[in-house]
C-alpha cells in the first residue's frame, strides 16, 4: 500500500490549522480572564486617576481626579471631579479582545484600548487610551493607579 504526499498533505495542513485556531482561542480567553482579574480582583478594585482631592470641610467640592471601582458583575462606580464638584455615577463595562494583542474596555458605550503595566513605583497601572477619530486630533490617554484598598 502506498500513500501519496498529495493525499496526506491537505489533511496534515488542515490539522495544523485547526490546532492553531483552538490554541489561539484558548490564549485569547486566558488573556481576557487575566485582564478581567487585573481590573476587578476577586470582587472589585478601585483605580485612581489623579486621586480625587476634596477640599477640607466639603464632601462635594474638589480640585482634581477621578476614581473608578470595577466590579466582577460588569458594573462600575465612578467619582469624577468636574468643574470643582464631585460627580458620582454608576455604569457598566465589558472587556473584549481586539486582534491578537489588544484589549478593549468599553465603559457605557465608550471604547478604550486598555493597557496594564507595573510602574517604577511598584504599583499596578492602567492606561485607558481613547483612539482619535481623525488624523488631526490626538489619541487621549488616561492613566490610573490601583488603589491600595
Amino acid at each position: 500500500m502506498s500513500i501519496s504526499c498529495a493525499s496526506v498533505l491537505p489533511a496534515v495542513i488542515g490539522g495544523i490549522f485547526l490546532v492553531g485556531l483552538s490554541s489561539d482561542g484558548a490564549a485569547q480567553s486566558s488573556s481576557l480572564g487575566e485582564a478581567s482579574a487585573k481590573l476587578t480582583g476577586e470582587s472589585s478594585r478601585e483605580w485612581l486617576g489623579g486621586d480625587v482631592k476634596v477640599w477640607m470641610g466639603s464632601i462635594t467640592a474638589c480640585t482634581t481626579g477621578e476614581r473608578y471601582r470595577f466590579y466582577t458583575d460588569k458594573t462600575l462606580h465612578r467619582e469624577s471631579c468636574i468643574n470643582g464638584q464631585v460627580k458620582v455615577s454608576d455604569g457598566t463595562w465589558t472587556l473584549a479582545q481586539d486582534g491578537p494583542i489588544d484589549m478593549v474596555l468599553t465603559i457605557d458605550g465608550t471604547r478604550y484600548l486598555v493597557i496594564f503595566f507595573d510602574g517604577k513605583d511598584k504599583l499596578q497601572h492602567m492606561i485607558l487610551r481613547r483612539r482619535s477619530e481623525s488624523k488631526v486630533d490626538p489619541n487621549v490617554d488616561r492613566e490610573f493607579v490601583l488603589s491600595g484598598d
